[in-house]
């Protein structure tokens, strides 16, 4: 499923759309890390037990407090409830199902005011999650257990689902797939 959006969802404020490039970046969608967000809510999948995807272009211009999670799915505060990608505060990139993720050995505190192109993956039948980072396998590892959701619940774009860290940054041509492969 590709988000083509083309005008303002579901957020907290109105958000603002960058058009002044015409390269990567010329449909993003700008979010100023404290109450910006897109939410496509009653997101009516079932995660559980699901092969994901994730792929995007982020240019991230800070974190909170070492934070800056680009997405969220399920609104639950249990261990393997929520789907979260993004930043950590020690500067790894991670991809958790709220305490069981498998975040990077490498810094990356340095991607701030430069585009990235992030990609993870999820195999549910190995429990294998794959990161790339501009096309380069960065980390691979396994999750303990599956992502456990309702199918009831909420998808968000630039803040972890329960909104209380927040993206602040550009992303541009996000993609999620229930697959370990992303065609165009």
């Amino acid at each position: 499923r590709d988000y083509k959006v083309t005008g303002v969802q579901t957020c907290a404020l109105p958000i603002s759309f960058n058009n002044t490039n015409f390269i990567k970046g010329n449909a993003s969608v700008s979010f100023n890390g404290t109450n910006q967000y897109l939410s496509f809510n009653n997101y009516s999948l079932n995660l559980s037990g699901m092969t994901l995807s994730y792929a995007f272009w982020i240019y991230p211009l800070a974190t909170s407090n070492g934070f800056n999670f680009i997405t969220g799915f399920g609104d639950k505060a249990g261990t393997n409830q929520r789907l979260i990608i993004g930043y950590w505060n020690n500067g790894s990139f991670g991809f958790d199902f709220q305490y069981n993720g498998v975040l990077t050995d490498t810094s990356y505190s340095t991607d701030i005011n430069n585009w990235i192109f992030w990609v993870t993956t999820y195999n549910s039948i190995t429990k294998e999650v794959k990161i790339y980072r501009n096309s380069i396998l960065v980390k691979t590892g396994n999750m303990a257990n599956q992502l456990n959701t309702d199918g009831s619940t909420i998808l968000t774009i630039g803040a972890r689902a329960n909104l209380d860290i927040f993206f602040k940054g550009y992303i541009d041509d996000f993609r999620d797939r229930k697959s370990t492969r992303l065609n165009s």
